[in-house]
This record gives structure tokens, C-alpha cells and sequence, in this order.
């Protein structure tokens, strides 16, 4: 279905914050406990403002979780017409998603979050239901009749003729869902900076730089419109994708353990690779900035120093990191001809080096 709506997020690009956040915080929030083992792609401005997409072994979509996420400052949600607006909207992804040509599991699902930072109250007579810090999600089929008769005759006012049975039947997949996030871009990211820390623990030294990392992710999708205003699951364009995201995190775990072992053993590794004072930050920076050239395939030399890495430390006979790296440029310097100088050489190798031993041991897991 066309909808130039589809493509208004794309004109305000500061308007995603929110939405982008949000899809951070609970990638973070239930990393362990729902993401971590599954495969599953992010989508955002596409259907809605974020999508959580899950796959099956055969890579058909299994279940989705569509959010659409809006701030309401200072004031609250309540049931009136700017909350069925958004909860039509709501509705009629969830027809779209069973509508798009995106191969599905037998047992498809998916859920709808009318999500916020701002509290949600629902009431009607005596009965008062607060959606906030202390209860974070409800679902609309487990909410009392009168509630549920409310909403519903809210949205048949609202929406008029739009109100289809179609859309009424999304009913049941309908949640209420707060968002722990605070008001500001700029708060909500030292949020999610404390959401690394909780879910890495030790294993990111800095979790600003991390966050970066992560965030960099999102910018190429961010500003992408749907194609003549229509979305479809299928537009690879539009996705974030599970493999990458797991990539991010092992990028900077392996950086964090890494830079520590830099900082901790600095003196050794200079002695044993033959690191002049005047040259140790010279060498820390290209050791630093390796990591992200590792990523790009257009980083040709970088990549051949990677791939000789990864082929080779196993044939190390020395006991010690920095023993293993002086043997891996004896043997690059030997059988190559890359065109790096010592420094430079050395200092790739030893990201190389910790970038190898890092996706070993998870392989082992």
C-alpha cells in the first residue's frame, strides 16, 4: 500500500531520535534474554517508526514486533483522538505486514507497541490502568471490557469509515508499552552508554566509543526513503541485520581488550617490537585505528595483513602476545610485500593478532 507517510521521517532527519533510541534501549535492555541467539534484522522509518524482525532457520520471518514511538511532554497519553490516530496507524501495519511479500513461517505473529517516554493512562469510570516506570507494558486483550469497549469506540469516532474490521481485528495484537528513556537525544544516549556498561560489564573499556560504533550502524538506514512510498520487508536497504549488530559487539570487546593490554603492557610490547619512546603514540594510533579500517573492503593492504594474520598465528611457537606479533612480521616482512613501514606493520599485525584470537575463542563457544 502507498503512503507518502512512509517518507516523512526521512525529511526531518533529527526526528529519529526517539525512535532509533528506543529501538537501542530494548535491543540492550533484552539483549540476553531475546536477542542474543536469535537472527533477526531492525528496520526504521518502514511499516513504522522500528521494527524487530525475526527469522526461522530458513530465514522466513517468524515474528515481528512493530513500534510506533512518540514523545508526549510534558503532558500524558490518555484515550482521546491523537492516541487513535497513532493506534490506527498501529492497526493498519499490522495489515500491511500480513499483506507484504516478505516469505513467512506457518506460525507467524507479530505484536504492536504504542510506545513512549511519556506515562500512558488508560481509564474509564473506576477503573484506572498507568502504564509508567512501575508497569512497563499491557497488553489491550488483557485489559478489563469496559476498557477495551472504550478504546474501541474511541477509535470508531475517531477514524470514522477508516475503521475497518480488518483493522479492528489487529485489536488483540495491540500493546501498551513505556519507555525508559529521558527527554533530551543527547540524555537518551548516556542512557543507552550505561545500558552497554550493564550488559558488556568489564568486556568494553569504553562504552561512549561503543556507542558510536553501534550508532553508525543506523546512519546509512536512517534517511533512506521507501521506494515510491511503499515499504516492503523485503528491501534489504531499510535493514539492520543481526550479523552485523553481533559484529559491532565483538568489534568492541575485541577493541576493549585490546587498548587494555596496550595500556598494561605498553613497556614490554616496545621492548620486544623494538618501539622507540617517541614512537609509542604513532604506534597506539594505528594499532587504534585498525580496527575500523579491518571493516572496510577498500582497505586493501589492511585487509591482506588480517587475512595473513588469521592464517598464520597459529604457526607461533612464542608464549607471549608481543613474542607472537615480532613472529607474525618477521613472516609478513619475509613473504609479502605489503606496503607498510615497520611501525605501521607492527601495529597492524597486533590488531590483527587480537582480532584472530577474539573470533577463535568465540567459535570454541
Amino acid at each position: 500500500m502507498k503512503d507518502p507517510s512512509l517518507n516523512a521521517g526521512p525529511r526531518a532527519e533529527n526526528g529519529f531520535a526517539l525512535q532509533r533510541n528506543s529501538a537501542l534501549y530494548l535491543l540492550m535492555e533484552n539483549y540476553h534474554s531475546k536477542f542474543r541467539d536469535e537472527k533477526f534484522f531492525i528496520c526504521l522509518e518502514h511499516h513504522d517508526d522500528f521494527l524487530f524482525v525475526f527469522l526461522d532457520d530458513k530465514e522466513d520471518v517468524a515474528y515481528i514486533e512493530a513500534y510506533q514511538s512518540k514523545k508526549k511532554s510534558p503532558d500524558k497519553w490518555t484515550i482521546n483522538q491523537e492516541m487513535s490516530a497513532i493506534i490506527g496507524k498501529l492497526l493498519s501495519t499490522g495489515v500491511n505486514l500480513i499483506n507484504d511479500s516478505i516469505p513467512k513461517s506457518e506460525d507467524y505473529s507479530h505484536c504492536l507497541f504504542f510506545s513512549s517516554n511519556s506515562s500512558i493512562k488508560l481509564k474509564e469510570g473506576a477503573i484506572n490502568i498507568s502504564i509508567d516506570e512501575e508497569s512497563l507494558s499491557v497488553a489491550y486483550k488483557s485489559l478489563d471490557d469496559k476498557l477495551k469497549d472504550k478504546i474501541r469506540s474511541k477509535l470508531k469516532e475517531d477514524l470514522s469509515g477508516n475503521f475497518t474490521t480488518e483493522l479492528e481485528g489487529e485489536l488483540h495484537n495491540l500493546h501498551f508499552h513505556y519507555i525508559v528513556l529521558t527527554r533530551t537525544d543527547k540524555e537518551q544516549q548516556n542512557q543507552l552508554i550505561g545500558k552497554i556498561e550493564e550488559v558488556f560489564e568489564d568486556s568494553v573499556s569504553n562504552p561512549r566509543a561503543a556507542l558510536i560504533t553501534i550508532l553508525h550502524l543506523f546512519r546509512n538506514i536512517e534517511t533512506i526513503y521507501n521506494q515510491g512510498n511503499t515499504a516492503k520487508l523485503l528491501d534489504k536497504s531499510k535493514r539492520v541485520h543481526s550479523d552485523d549488530i553481533n559484529k559491532v559487539f565483538s568489534l568492541i570487546t575485541t577493541q576493549s581488550k585490546a587498548f587494555d593490554f596496550w595500556r598494561d603492557e605498553s613497556k614490554s610490547i616496545s621492548r620486544i617490537l623494538n618501539i622507540k619512546p617517541f614512537e609509542r603514540d604513532q604506534f597506539k594510533m594505528s594499532f587504534e585505528s585498525a580496527f575500523d579500517l579491518f571493516k572496510s573492503l577498500e582497505q586493501v593492504q589492511h585487509q591482506r595483513v588480517l587475512k595473513f594474520v588469521k592464517e598464520n598465528y597459529l604457526k607461533c611457537i612464542t608464549t607471549q602476545e608481543e613474542e607472537n606479533v615480532k613472529e607474525l612480521f618477521d613472516m609478513i616482512r619475509s613473504e609479502t610485500s605489503i606496503p607498510f613501514d615497520d611501525l605501521n606493520l607492527k601495529a597492524t599485525i597486533y590488531a590483527a593478532y587480537f582480532e584472530a584470537i577474539h573470533k577463535q575463542k568465540n567459535n570454541e563457544q
